[in-house]
C-alpha cells in the first residue's frame, strides 16, 4: 500500500511539474545574436523577469540578458511574415498570437514560464498563454533592422465612390493659431508633416462640420449612427476626423486624444469622412503633436 501512494504522490508531483513546466523561447538580441532555452522563473509570482533582466534556463545553468537588450522574445521560431512585421513594427512594443492578432502596449512579465503579462494601450492588464504566443517585440526599432524590414509602398488612390463626380483637389493645410484647419468641403488635406513608421501621433480636435443643409453640424466623432460603404471608414460615423499618411489606407480619429501609432511613412493628411463635399460647410482646427512635440 506504501508503495501504491508513494507512486500516486510521484503522478500528482509530475501533474503539477507539467502544469508548471516552462516554455522553451529564443531571445532576439538588439546585436543581433540569438540564446535559447526555458523561460526560468523564481519567487511566490514566478517572474521571469527579475531587476529588468530576462532569464534562461540551458542544460542546468541560467544566464540573465537585461530587458533593454532583448529586441524580441520568439516563441515560435522561424521568420516573421511581412504582414506581421508591417502590423507589430507599428508600435513601440507589441506581442502577436498564433491566431494572427497583434496588440501593441507594453510588456510586464513572464510568470510561471507560461503566461505572458501583457498591459495594453488603455491600461488594462492582461494574461495570455504562451501557448498562444507567438513573438513579443520588445523593441521595434531594432526588430526593424534585424529583420531588415521596410514598409511597403503605399498603394495608388482608389477613385471615388459613388457620386459619379471628380473629388475636389487636395490642398495645403492652412493654420488658424497653432491649429490646423480641416475643412468639410475638402475629403484631405495636406499638413506638410513628415512622420516615420511608429511615429506616436496625438491629435486635439475641435470645431464642427455641416453635412447637409439645413441639419445641425457635427463634432470630430462625426454623426451619430451615420455609417456607410461609400465612406473612407465604413466603420466610422460620416463627418468623423480621419487621417492617412501619404495614399495609405485611412485610419479614425475623431475626437480621441490617445497617441496613434502611424501605419507608415509620408506625409500625414488629415480629412473628413465624407463622399459628398460640395454640400459641407464648417472645419475642424486641429493641433497635432508628434512623439511629445507640437507641430
Amino acid at each position: 500500500m506504501k508503495l501504491k501512494a508513494f507512486a500516486s504522490l510521484l503522478g500528482v508531483l509530475a501533474c503539477v511539474a507539467l502544469t508548471f513546466a516552462a516554455t522553451r523561447a529564443t531571445f532576439i538580441l538588439t546585436n543581433g545574436q540569438r540564446a535559447s532555452g526555458e523561460l526560468v522563473f523564481h519567487g511566490g509570482q514566478g517572474n521571469n523577469m527579475i531587476d529588468n533582466q530576462l532569464n534562461l534556463g540551458n542544460a542546468g545553468q541560467e544566464k540573465s540578458y537585461p530587458v533593454d537588450q532583448v529586441a524580441v522574445i520568439d516563441i515560435v521560431g522561424g521568420t516573421p511574415s511581412q504582414d506581421e512585421l508591417g502590423k507589430a513594427l507599428a508600435s513601440d512594443q507589441s506581442m502577436v498570437l498564433r491566431n494572427g492578432f497583434v496588440q501593441g502596449g507594453h510588456f510586464v512579465n513572464i510568470q510561471n514560464g507560461n503566461t505572458l503579462i501583457w498591459r495594453n494601450d488603455a491600461g488594462q492588464e492582461q494574461h495570455y498563454g504562451l501557448e498562444a504566443v507567438t513573438r513579443v517585440y520588445l523593441n521595434t526599432q531594432s526588430a526593424r533592422q534585424l529583420f531588415n524590414y521596410t514598409a511597403p509602398a503605399a498603394p495608388p488612390p482608389s477613385p471615388p465612390i459613388g457620386t459619379g463626380r471628380p473629388a475636389p483637389v487636395m490642398r495645403a493645410a492652412r493654420t488658424r493659431g497653432n491649429a490646423l484647419v480641416v475643412p468639410g468641403t475638402l475629403p484631405w488635406v495636406d499638413t506638410g508633416i513628415l512622420v516615420n513608421t511608429g511615429d506616436r501621433v496625438t491629435f486635439h480636435a475641435t470645431g464642427r462640420v455641416g453635412l447637409v443643409q439645413g441639419e445641425p453640424q457635427v463634432g470630430p466623432e462625426g454623426k451619430t449612427g451615420a455609417l456607410s460603404d461609400k465612406y473612407p471608414l465604413p466603420a466610422m460615423q460620416n463627418g468623423a476626423l480621419i487621417g492617412r499618411v501619404g495614399t495609405g489606407q485611412p485610419f479614425p480619429i475623431g475626437s480621441q486624444q490617445t497617441p496613434i501609432p502611424m501605419p507608415g511613412t509620408g506625409t500625414l493628411q488629415l480629412g473628413i469622412n465624407d463622399d459628398f463635399f460640395p454640400d459641407n460647410s464648417g472645419a475642424f482646427e486641429v493641433s497635432v503633436t508628434v512623439n511629445g512635440r507640437p507641430r
